[in-house]
């Protein structure tokens, strides 16, 4: 049979011209079709007839329409009232992970219209309005079909309790405010003071390496919004310089643990200064210890007498 075109070499593989180089192209196999009908499609070879342009432009059409309708409401209903049908809505939210944030504010924030068929539920903009909720650090959102969304939540762990000018609020990490306090027992220490809420986190951290101190501290008070003042359940004040926090508290925790500073009748320890340490005793241990020193005095001096004679 007499071949109707140019036949390329007998290697499987069309050979189409190149250009300006004279030289050839070669196509795989699985090329040739696709280039042969694109290079018809770009000449006029590919033509349509009458009814495969109507069919076409009838199922345009058909297909803007139905877009039209579904934006518009009426195709959502139609969806709704077949997912309804076939059991396939928003029906159920199993949440875990959640200790401060009640479930009914967690569904709440990402709850579904009555009706709204599971395929639809955006999982993504619902994990979104979650991480606005002041407690939830992250979620994990999934549908479970055929009519369930499950939730599983990362919450901030609370650090301390921050007195603020307008109340006692529980704060986390970088002093994001998390709630107001609830007045339920945490164990959390308080922290007082402008900016004591920002600067919690490193004293804190600092803190844990000196138990002795921190075990009885009852709050840590920011002064000036440039050092600390702690406040012993014992009444005592220890009133920490703004720089160089760590060395001093190294000092105290020697110093208490040789000597029981804490124990006795201390009003307040003043560690300001680099070169010393000031002790104020209250009245009464003033009293005591003056009445203490007159008693060595006069023992001294009776001594002291005895030998001259």
């Amino acid at each position: 049979m007499q071949p109707l075109g140019p036949m390329g070499p007998e290697t499987g593989y069309d050979a189409m011209p190149e250009a300006d180089s004279g030289s050839r192209i070669v196509l795989p196999r699985m090329l040739r079709k696709p280039v042969r009908h694109l290079q018809r499609l770009f000449t006029g070879g590919i033509r349509f007839s009458r009814r495969g342009l109507a069919f076409s432009a009838l199922a345009a059409i058909a297909f803007s329409a139905f877009a039209f309708v579904y934006q518009s409401g009426h195709g959502r209903m139609v969806v709704s009232t077949v997912s309804q049908t076939l059991g396939v809505t928003v029906a159920r939210y199993e949440i875990s992970g959640n200790v401060e944030a009640p479930d009914t504010e967690v569904v709440g924030l990402i709850a579904a219209e009555p009706g709204h068929a599971i395929f639809e539920y955006d999982v993504y903009a619902a994990r979104k309005k979650l991480k606005k909720h002041p407690w939830i650090k992250d979620a994990v959102i999934t549908r479970i079909y055929p009519d369930t969304i499950s939730i599983k939540v990362s919450e901030y762990p609370p650090m301390a309790l921050w007195q603020a000018p307008e109340g006692v609020k529980i704060i986390g990490e970088n002093g994001r405010i998390l709630s107001d306090y609830d007045g339920n027992p945490r164990g959390l220490p308080l922290v007082v003071g402008k900016g004591a809420d920002r600067e919690a986190g490193n004293m804190l951290e600092l803190m844990q390496r000196y138990p002795g101190i921190s075990s009885q501290i009852k709050a840590m008070v920011r002064v000036g919004e440039r050092r600390w003042d702690l406040e012993l359940a014992s009444g005592i004040t220890i009133m920490l310089p703004e720089t160089g926090e760590a060395g001093e508290l190294e000092r105290l925790s020697r110093i208490e643990a040789e000597q029981g500073l804490f124990e006795r009748d201390v009003l307040m320890i003043d560690m300001r200064m680099a070169d010393r340490m000031v002790i104020r005793m209250s009245e009464q241990g003033s009293e005591l210890v003056r009445t203490r020193r007159e008693d060595q005095i006069k023992r001294l001096t009776e001594s002291q007498k005895e030998r001259n004679t």
